[in-house]
């Protein structure tokens, strides 16, 4: 019964194009909301094309998370919540390049050999996966919901890849939905390499977009190790979503230009930080 329900609500976002993702209506909401500084219900409602009750418990989500004040009525913004600096992929892959590049070539290094593991759809997983292309490997198996991965890598025989199929989100080139939920509840990584928007010791790690914490948060679950790869611009910075805590990451690999002072607040709290 639980499958079949699945089934149908999956195929009928994969049908209805105009049916809108619950972290689309909140991105919707709080794009509004920095736009205006404060809605009504009515107004909530008319822009994102849902009902007044959606809105409503979108609103109480995001007001738990400290992005909005919920009011009688409507919604304010909330003056803790965080500026939206994911932007698009092809924008990141051109930004700290020399410092992904580094970080890239120091995660291949990590690669185990015959081994199965995630990378994410991060600018800084484009490039490991550009160094993994010239690895050359027929024992290692790839699985991702990069789009931009995935064309990178076409053609790069005879490393395996697998794409975990979804819903296009043509912003970030990724696969998201519960059709890519639902595939990696069914299998198993040896490593896992992701990133985030925002890393703090006592939040955590963090991003703008809740369909990034959700996938992120269930590669965890499937991951025998987890790999954070984030340069030195996004540490102790706020992101909207909560993904994990940072105990549940086995290493974080970063730039030379981390302060050292950032790294010795890490490495107290049990990380093990790759420069």
């Amino acid at each position: 019964m639980a499958s079949g329900f699945f089934y149908c609500e999956a195929m009928d976002i994969f049908f209805n194009p105009m049916k809108i993702l619950p972290y689309e209506r909140r991105q919707k909401i709080i794009r509004q909301l920095q736009r205006k500084k404060s809605c009504s219900i009515e107004e909530l409602s008319r822009v994102v094309g849902v009902s007044s009750a959606t809105i409503h418990r979108d609103l109480a989500e995001l007001n738990n998370a400290g992005i909005v004040l919920k009011v009688h009525g409507g919604a304010l913004l909330s003056e803790n919540a965080p500026i939206e600096s994911e932007d698009r992929i092809h924008q990141r892959l051109h930004r700290n390049v020399e410092e992904k590049r580094e970080i890239a070539a120091k995660a291949l290094k990590l690669v185990k050999e015959e081994s199965v593991i995630f990378l994410d759809h991060s600018s800084t997983c484009v490039y490991l996966a550009r160094e993994l292309a010239e690895k050359n490997s027929s024992q290692l198996v790839l699985f991702t919901n990069s789009v931009k991965i995935l064309d990178e890598l076409e053609g790069r025989f005879p490393l395996s890849v697998v794409s975990t199929g979804g819903t296009l989100q043509h912003r970030w080139n990724a696969l998201t939905g519960p059709y890519v939920i639902d595939f990696l509840s069914r299998v198993n990584f040896n490593q896992a390499f992701i990133s985030c928007g925002a890393i703090s010791p006592t939040r955590g790690l963090m991003t703008s977009f809740l369909f990034v914490a959700e996938i992120l948060r269930k590669t965890k679950q499937v991951s025998q190790e987890v790999n954070l790869l984030v340069d030195s611009s996004k540490f102790n910075k706020l992101g909207a979503f909560s993904i994990m805590p940072i105990k549940d990451v086995d290493r974080i690999i970063t730039d030379r230009n981390l302060a050292p002072e950032i790294v010795k607040q890490y490495e107290d709290a049990g990380l093990e930080i790759v420069l």
